[in-house]
């Protein structure tokens, strides 16, 4: 990779791809767990605890950390970049303009992202995230207390642009130790935005209802209405 000129602020505005084969695991490895993270780590059932099958956002980092060929639009100002996560069409903000974070801040599924440029490198620190979020698909956890630090990197390749994640974890409610990970995206020239994210709640809601009728549907035919289950 070749870097962009240091008296330049890259321009990281367009449709990206993670390119799953570039993605690294965590590290260190084993994985440096609190008592209180490994025991929450053991019971964790995607059946029941991932908040994404419910058609819950996927949060910050998590959504940034997917490896999946689902594309993240950039949006950059001198004063801020958003990105945009199609698929549930999460939103982070990065703010630019030299604010600090709340001295309170309220935890949401984006938490709090302020941003500076150093040369052609991109440095992001992020607070206040909900702990109803995981912090990845095997069912990592984390506290509110969660730190998200991030640099990203443009650089050119013969095939394209290429953007280089780097995001590191401190977490002492659940690690005793930052962990640290890598992903590269690369950009997809003239790629149109896709809405796809509105129907989800709607959706998972219907299916409940109909796996809810159908369950009470096969109790009449067992036991008949005078022994359905949780009525009195």
């Amino acid at each position: 990779m070749h870097a962009m000129a240091a008296d330049r602020t890259p321009d990281l505005t367009g449709s990206w791809l993670p390119i799953a084969t570039e993605a690294t695991g965590w590290s260190p490895q084993p994985m440096p767990l609190t008592s209180a993270g490994a025991s929450v780590l053991a019971a964790y059932d995607p059946n029941r605890n991932d908040s994404a099958l419910f058609c819950m956002p996927l949060g910050t980092p998590r959504n940034t950390l997917v490896t999946t060929p689902v594309p993240l639009e950039i949006l950059q100002t001198s004063k801020q970049i958003t990105f945009i996560f199609e698929g549930r069409g999460d939103v982070r903000r990065i703010f630019l303009d030299g604010r600090s974070h709340p001295e309170d801040p309220i935890a949401n599924w984006a938490g709090h992202s302020v941003g500076k440029w150093r040369g052609n490198t991109l440095e992001v620190d992020t607070v206040a995230m909900t702990e109803e979020s995981l912090v990845d698909g095997s069912g990592l956890r984390h506290s509110e207390q969660m730190q998200v630090s991030e640099t990203f990197e443009l650089a050119r390749q013969n095939d394209g642009d290429r953007l280089r994640l780097t995001l590191t974890i401190t977490d002492p409610s659940t690690l005793t130790k930052p962990i640290e990970t890598t992903r590269v995206f690369r950009r997809i020239p003239h790629a149109e935005p896709a809405e796809t994210a509105a129907y989800c709640l709607m959706d998972q809601w219907r299916q409940y209802l109909e796996q809810h009728n159908r369950d009470l549907g096969r109790q009449l035919r067992a036991t008949g209405p005078d022994h359905l289950e949780g009525e009195p």
